[in-house]
């Protein structure tokens, strides 16, 4: 994943995606680093609403 993240730096989705993975992993920092990342990036809707969504999850954005 980060080798996707690595290629399309400016892609919302892709920094959503390594998110997702972070968060799956375990690795609560990381997770919440991409998806602060994706979001800076003005991404469509679904993509900032998921971004949200774990974001809460983690207990880093209210």
């Amino acid at each position: 994943m980060v080798m996707v993240t690595d290629r399309f730096p400016q892609s919302a989705n892709a920094w959503d995606s390594l998110g997702e993975a972070y968060a799956t992993k375990g690795d609560k920092e990381n997770a919440i680093k991409s998806f602060k990342k994706s979001l800076s990036l003005n991404p469509p809707k679904n993509v900032k609403d998921n971004s949200e969504k774990f974001l809460k999850q983690l207990g880093a954005m209210k």
